[in-house]
């Protein structure tokens, strides 16, 4: 689970309270969805999801995305109430954001164009994100797919797919997170730039299976935004909407260089890929007056590992490095034009 060892017992101790307040609503009087009553209210729809009362392959996506919707809104809802409880000290170990569902009706993208994908646009969000709005997928935590009993296989091709589109859309996406929903099973995916990792099956109509999932929407509530996949190097200013994007400083002569501060609007190129290096590229200034007219084109991208750390013979930055050691060696000054 993504949390830090001090948020543990707080994540812990969120996931049995809101696990046992879980199975008071189940047993309370139904609450339309999105109207929760103090918090303790789940819709028709979830308290049959999660009681089984329809047998397996006869719900439908949409009964499942409503049914899911509820869940999420109901741990939002008592992770709101409970977080002041916390036997903490400061806010540190209080939640740092809440999660909500962004369903396909408000996820319009130019993938959504084509029709077949419409019902299959539901992600969690953080509505308190500092992500930029010119594409709702920048503002996605992860994606949710769900699909019919025993449809896993499909379900995974379609978080494969739509995952593309956190990599697209967000320049400061390191890795992923997502979730399938095929009847009353879900497992959590980790998308990492070189394989992709499934949980086992959580079964949403067992105590164990709902405990766990609540678990991880909780930890993702504790943990930090470089442990939901978020380069802590980047940051979206939403206000004047520019990147600033902190670089290594060190060279080849000072290693303690402190990072260069660079700011960027112009995204030349995005990683659209799921699996590789992720390369981007942005147009970028040191001086934030000129961010309209960069001077720097910055690189970022995962180095190739292959022959080892030693083995420099693919390494860009060491090459660039190296380039800048050679024109130093005839007199050039580079310290204006070129900073590895």
């Amino acid at each position: 689970m993504p949390t830090t060892t001090k948020d543990c017992n707080d994540v812990e101790a969120l996931t049995a309270r809101i696990s046992a307040d879980l199975d008071v609503a189940l047993g309370a009087k139904p609450a339309d969805l999105g109207v929760l009553i103090d918090g303790l209210g789940v819709s028709e729809a979830c308290r049959e999801w999660l009681t089984g009362v329809r047998a397996s392959g006869t719900e439908s996506r949409a009964q499942v995305n409503s049914a899911h919707t509820s869940l999420i809104h109901f741990i939002a809802c008592r992770m709101k109430e409970l977080r002041n409880e916390l036997n903490v000290s400061d806010a540190t170990g209080k939640p740092k954001r809440l999660l909500l569902v962004c369903g396909s009706d408000q996820m319009q993208t130019e993938a959504s164009e084509d029709s077949s994908l419409n019902d299959l646009m539901c992600a969690i969000v953080d509505p308190s994100a500092n992500q930029p709005e010119h594409a709702n997928p920048a503002s996605a935590v992860l994606f949710v797919k769900t699909e019919k009993s025993g449809k896993q296989d499909l379900a995974y091709c379609q978080l494969i797919r739509d995952t593309r589109l956190l990599y697209a859309n967000q320049p400061n996406r390191r890795f992923a997170w997502g979730v399938t929903i095929c009847g009353t099973l879900v497992r959590v995916v980790l998308f990492e730039n070189d394989r992709m990792v499934s949980s086992k099956d959580m079964d949403v109509t067992t105590s164990a299976g709902i405990a766990a999932y609540i678990k991880f929407i909780v930890s993702l509530c504790f943990c930090e935004e470089h442990q939901l996949g978020y380069d802590p190097s980047m940051t979206w200013c939403s206000e004047n909407e520019y990147w600033i994007i902190k670089c290594p400083g060190h060279t080849p002569d000072n290693d303690d260089e402190q990072p260069a501060t660079y700011y960027a609007r112009d995204l030349v190129f995005v990683a659209d890929h799921l699996f590789g290096r992720h390369t981007r590229g942005f147009y970028a200034s040191d001086n934030l007056e000129l961010v309209d007219q960069p001077d720097t084109f910055i690189k970022d991208a995962w180095p190739h590992a292959e022959r080892g750390s030693e083995d420099t013979s693919r390494d860009e930055l060491a090459i660039l490095q190296d380039i800048v050691q050679q024109l130093k060696n005839h007199g050039i000054d580079t310290t204006d034009y070129v900073r590895p």
